[in-house]
């Protein structure tokens, strides 16, 4: 069957390394049919599962469906500009430009219903908004950390969040186009590898309390959902501004603020404890660090100062979100929320991100 819908394969490759993902060992295999004129290929790993239905232009029909190695057609190379794939002698034959390959075929292996979402209401994202998102809110989780994000649309607003006990990254977008409503909680690493390999296409989101799929107009994928994790923390910080009454806050610069954090650290050892302070007076933030190493100072001009700005927090913390406000927007709003919380806030012209942190708790 000859395939001219390179884009879709590649879409499908791409695909196959998140359901690897899921799979304990290199045992994994796709299902594939050829009939009626289309490429069907299946597989599935630990409630993830992936089907591709690919247009081919002739009528040609395997035998019966073939099961070959998943690492063996993830690996073989695209480069052509269409793809050929037949039957012969218990190959899977695949050609492509000037490489040809013969794929062994296995045994074939009954394969596990597909998860049934037909009756949720899908909502519909571009796959780049949903991956600018994601890279707007993953940083390294420690310990205390599920390393899993959280994607919901409410009120046509997407919001993208994610935490661990004293860090919290949240995206949010209005989305007014967006009629249906949406609630889940995936593997951070799947979930972005996933919105990669689709690019720039529309993708149709349904979920329930097991699984979520994701599908353009050929391929979808079901990922599974992540169990009963709550963000607890995730929650507080977020709920920090309605508990606790705004202290103070200042308008500053994100690359100042980064560069400050980065800095600093010439004068701590590795896992340093020391916390980096913050205060505003006479017009200008300073953030100093007295180190094991030394002592770092920084001073920046501010704008908009409300109140008293002046709270500690450790390297650990802050950096990894400073970082990210940097690459989110030039300029944030500092605010300090009672003695626990800080946040900063970046906004676009209809997006906006938060990244909140533990203040260092005395005694």
């Amino acid at each position: 069957m000859h395939i001219k819908d390179m884009t879709a394969f590649l879409v499908l490759r791409d695909l196959f390394v998140v359901t690897d993902g899921y799979t304990a060992s290199e045992g994994g295999t796709v299902t594939v049919r050829a009939g009626d004129g289309k490429l069907r290929l299946r597989t599935s790993s630990s409630g993830c599962c992936l089907e591709a239905v690919l247009q081919g232009d002739a009528d040609e029909t395997l035998a019966k469906p073939l099961t070959v190695a998943r690492k063996a057609l993830t690996a073989v190379a695209l480069r052509g500009s269409s793809a050929t794939i037949s039957q012969k002698k218990g190959q899977l034959l695949v050609s492509s430009g000037s490489s040809r390959y013969r794929l062994p075929v296995q045994a074939t292996k009954r394969q596990g219903r597909f998860p049934d979402l037909s009756n949720t209401k899908p909502v519909v994202i571009n796959a780049a908004i949903l991956k600018a998102a994601l890279q707007s809110t993953h940083f390294g989780h420690d310990e205390t950390g599920t390393k899993d994000v959280r994607i919901s649309i409410r009120k046509g607003t997407l919001t993208v969040d994610t935490a661990d006990a004293f860090r919290a990254a949240v995206y949010q977008e209005r989305m007014p186009e967006v009629e249906n409503e949406i609630e889940t909680v995936l593997q951070h690493a799947s979930l972005l590898k996933t919105v990669s390999a689709f690019e720039t296409d529309d993708l149709w989101i349904r979920a329930n309390d097991r699984s979520c799929s994701l599908s353009n107009t050929s391929t979808a994928i079901w990922l599974p959902v992540v169990g009963a994790r709550q963000y607890h923390t995730l929650t507080q910080l977020a709920k920090a501004r309605e508990r606790y009454r705004t202290q103070a806050k200042v308008v500053v610069s994100t690359t100042d603020i980064r560069d400050a954090i980065k800095d600093a650290v010439a004068v701590l050892e590795s896992k340093s404890r020391v916390p980096v302070e913050f205060q505003v007076r006479d017009s200008k933030l300073y953030i100093t660090t007295h180190g094991e190493l030394g002592t770092h100072e920084a001073r920046m001009g501010v704008e908009s100062v409300v109140g008293h700005v002046s709270f500690a927090t450790f390297p650990s913390y802050v950096r990894v979100m400073a970082t990210l406000a940097a690459k989110a927007g030039d300029r944030c709003e500092i605010e300090v929320l009672g003695d626990r919380v800080v946040l900063f806030s970046v906004r676009g012209q209809s997006v906006r991100t938060l990244y909140l942190f533990s203040q260092r708790q005395q005694g």
